[in-house]
This record gives C-alpha cells, structure tokens and sequence, in this order.
C-alpha cells in the first residue's frame, strides 16, 4: 500500500487593504452594510471591504433561511458554485468551472473545504459539516498562497459558532414532506473563569422518495444522518489562547440510484447472449424526478445472482487543536493540528435499470488523514501585512469495491461475478 505526504514551503503574503471587486452578483449576506461585515478569509480578522479577493459571505441567518445543512447545499447559495454527485456517490465541487471530475474516494479536490481554517481533505469529509455556524466564507480563483495545493478553484472556509461568556441554549424542529424529521440544538457557556464550552447536534431524518420504474412499491433514497461538535475554549493569559474541537457524523442515507434515459450498442451481437440479454432489453425510465431503478429483484437476474441492496454507512470524526500566542502586542503566533478518520460502507447500483449492469455491491473505503500549520503574522494598524508560514499533511485513503456484473457480457469468462479491487491513495 502506497503512501504519501507533500510539504508546502513557506509562504510570505503582503497584503495592503484595497476594497474586494464586486463578484458576478452581489455578495450574499443579509448583514446592513458591507464594511460592518468581519471575515478571516485570509487567516485574518479584517473587514470584508479589505480583502482583495473575490469573496461571498454567508451568515447564519442566510444558512438557516435556504437551509444549508449538508455540503451540497452551499451550491443553492453561493453563485457560480456547482454541486454533483458522481456514479459512486463521491461528492464533486467546482467554483466557475474549475473543478476536477472523478470518483475515487481519495481524490484531491480543485475546491477545498476548512472547519474554522482546518482542512478537510477531501469533499466527502464535508459532508455534514454546515450546521451551528457563525458564517461560511467562499473565496473564488486560485488561493495556493494561503490555502495550499488543492484550491485551484477556490477554497471554502465554515466558521463554526463559539463558546460564549454566558450561558446560552436553545432548539428547533422541523417537519417535512417524505416524513422529513430535523431536530437541532446547542448548549454554550462558561465552565470556569478560564474555559468556556460549545456543545451543538443535528439530526435528520427521510422516508425514501426514488420510486422503481420497474416495480412501483420499491423505494430508494432514505435519508438519515446525525451530527455533532462540542468546542473547548481555554484561555489561562491574556495573551495566550487554546481551542480543542472534535466533529463527528454518521450517515446512514441510501446513495441516489439512477435513470436510465438512452442506450447506444455498437457492436449488438455480443448482447445476444444469455447474459447480455438482459443488458439489451432494458426498458428505458421515464421522465419523472422520482423515477430511477436498481437490480433488487432477483427475477430480473440470472440464477444465482445476488440483488443489489443500496445501502450506507458513513462515519467521521476529526479532532482540532488550535494554539495562538502574542509574543509582543504586534504579533501573533498560531498552530493549529488536525486529524480525521473517515470510515465508508456502502452499495448502489450504477444500471439505472432492473439489470445488473457493474453494480456495487460492496464499497469498502477509508481515510486517514494528519494536517499541522505554524504561522506568523503582525497586526495592527500597519499600512502591510504579512503572514509567514507552512502547511504540513499526511493523507492515506483506500478503497475495496465489489463489482458484479451478472447482466453483463464482460461476466462470460468468469462466470456470473466480476471482483474488482481498487486501493487508491493519495
């Protein structure tokens, strides 16, 4: 198995304040004014007006008002933002374009995504991250210099809600179409004079919405997913500060089956096969948001042959430690360390059809992944600033798939069953 990590040099930014050129809409904030509106889009507290960059802000009331709960959803919200979902469920962003299309579980992203600045690093681990957040910040066009490698495109910072002097509570619930269930929550306040807390959760939950062209009482699509952060804020000196955090998520939702909508055979005579029959003959789906189908009906398969079952199983945690020290009034040192261990169980079926056409039946996948940051920068008043830096990260990701092709012609030379095994690391 093949590992491998990449050093980022440092890196010395000097910024003058200019006023961030209007993007291709208007910034997306309900805030009054644009100057009141403080953001850290470039690992620095400062006015919005100050960042020389293309940048929309999105506060908590913009969040809570088009329900940006999961990762997809900031593409709703964010112009120029665009969201899809590859054959194996492996969630692809791209900001003007500029992306990078591909299904591999350990694929580095164009688009990169942060929690309160520390990377997540891969799209799929910010999945269920945008709850309980003060503000999520997008910046557009490349951001090597302070971000790193993987935001070619851009590069997507969530800012999560913190621990606050007093005590604060509070809930919500929401019910839906489909039985759709959402219950939040948060707790906040201090614990001693010196630490404060932030516990917040999410749950949701979904009846299945996907009906079988094939056989109409069959569903697909359950959603279930629960998660949390719980945030510890230290502060023993006036110039020292430590921030714990450790985020979790578990999803259980079902993978969107597909649609059949066109075939094309070029070389018809090698689906006149017993097993290539099926392939032939699929009838195509009708036009109809709802309608898509999956090979679980054993009727539909040759003898022998194992239905699909689309099922999920998705485990995340990441533990933060985030360290900032004033060696003078004028400086700021800051490190801050990071590890997430994500964990995948899953099948789909990729036929849009009753044939099994290269389904998977089994997807095993998991990620390991260690990143640390030193930085140093001036503040203050000065007419330049600057920040001096380096980025480290250790990433493995593996993945093992079943594949089964029991409608297929490429099963003939081996039976009924194909077995693919694919370890991928980045």
């Amino acid at each position: 198995m093949m590992k491998s990590l990449f050093l980022l040099g440092a890196s010395v930014a000097a910024l003058a304040p200019c006023a961030a050129f209007a993007d291709d809409v208007a910034k997306a904030s309900s805030e009054p004014a644009a100057g009141d509106i403080v953001v850290t889009a470039q690992k620095r507290t400062q006015s919005v007006m100050d960042v020389g960059a293309t940048l929309n802000v999105l506060s908590a009331e913009n969040l809570t008002r088009q329900r940006v709960f999961k990762g997809e959803d900031l593409a709703i919200a964010v112009p120029a933002l665009n969201f899809a979902r590859s054959d194996y469920n492996v969630p692809i962003f791209s900001i003007r374009g500029v992306g990078f299309n591909d299904n591999a579980l350990g694929v580095y992203p164009a688009v990169s995504f942060y929690i309160d600045e520390a990377p997540l690093v891969f799209p799929v681990l910010a999945a269920n991250a945008t709850f309980d957040l003060q503000r999520i910040e997008v910046l557009k066009g490349p951001q090597g210099t302070l971000f790193g490698q993987n935001s070619t495109g851009g590069a997507i910072n969530m800012i999560a809600n913190k621990p606050t002097d007093h005590f604060d509570a509070g809930a919500s619930m929401t019910y839906g179409r489909f039985n759709l269930f959402e219950a939040s929550g948060h707790v906040s306040g201090p614990i001693t004079d010196t630490l404060r807390g932030r516990l917040a959760f999410m749950a949701h939950t979904m009846d299945p919405w996907q009906i079988s062209a094939t056989r109409p009482n069959d569903r697909n699509g359950r959603e279930s997913y629960y998660t949390g952060r719980s945030i510890l804020e230290w502060k023993p000196a006036s110039n020292f500060k430590a921030v714990f955090t450790v985020n979790i998520w578990k999803d259980n939702s079902q993978p969107q089956a597909l649609a059949l909508a066109a075939t094309k055979y070029t070389y018809s005579k090698y689906f006149n096969t017993p097993y290539g029959t099926a392939v032939r003959d699929e009838q195509l789906v009708p036009t109809n948001p709802r309608l898509a189908d999956w090979a679980s009906a054993a009727e539909s398969l040759p003898a022998g042959a194992t239905p699909t079952t689309i099922y999920g199983d998705r485990t995340f945690q990441q533990g933060v430690l985030r360290l900032e020290y004033h060696p003078s009034d004028t400086l700021l040192a800051t490190s801050l360390s990071s590890y997430v261990r994500f964990r995948q169980h899953m099948g789909l079926s990729r036929s849009g059809s009753p044939a099994q056409n290269e389904d998977q039946q089994k997807m095993f996948g998991r990620v390991d992944s260690f990143s640390q940051e030193l930085r140093l920068e001036n503040q203050g008043t000065n007419l330049y600033h600057w920040i001096v830096g380096g980025n480290y990260e250790k990433s493995t990701t593996a993945e093992n798939q079943l594949q089964v092709y029991a409608n297929n012609t490429s099963a003939i030379n081996s039976g009924i069953f194909q077995n693919t095994i694919n370890d991928h690391n980045c």
